[in-house]
């Protein structure tokens, strides 16, 4: 949990584990092995999953504002929206803090979003 699936398959071979019919673990086998058990990946995370760790995620904060993506990414770009990156994916991380919601909603009916 918490690293990319690449990552995971290799630190197993670094570790000495391998398939059945390989020297190393595939990044393949990871992924069946995860969904296998249920679990979604980080990025799935990110693009299905309101919050991460008190964190609003951009697809999650979206939902919430009813706005599209690219209308938050963009404010985050211009440095309007402070937000961190996630430090294995990469993703932008949105601190839920009623205050920047309310500020986000005075933007939104600033600019006619709604």
């Amino acid at each position: 949990e918490g690293y990319h699936d690449a990552e995971i398959a290799r630190l197993l071979t670094t570790e000495g584990f391998h398939s059945a019919r390989s020297r190393r673990i595939p990044v393949s086998l990871v992924g069946e092995i995860r969904r296998a058990r249920g679990q979604i990946s980080l990025t799935e995370q990110f693009m299905t999953q309101a919050k991460i760790d008190g964190y609003w995620t951009v697809f999650g904060l979206a939902q919430e504002l009813a706005v599209h993506r690219n209308w938050l990414s963009t404010r985050i770009r211009q440095g309007m929206l402070p937000a961190k990156r996630h430090p294995v994916v990469g993703h932008d991380l949105i601190l839920d803090e009623p205050e920047g919601l309310d500020t986000l909603r005075a933007q939104q009916e600033r600019c006619g979003y709604h």
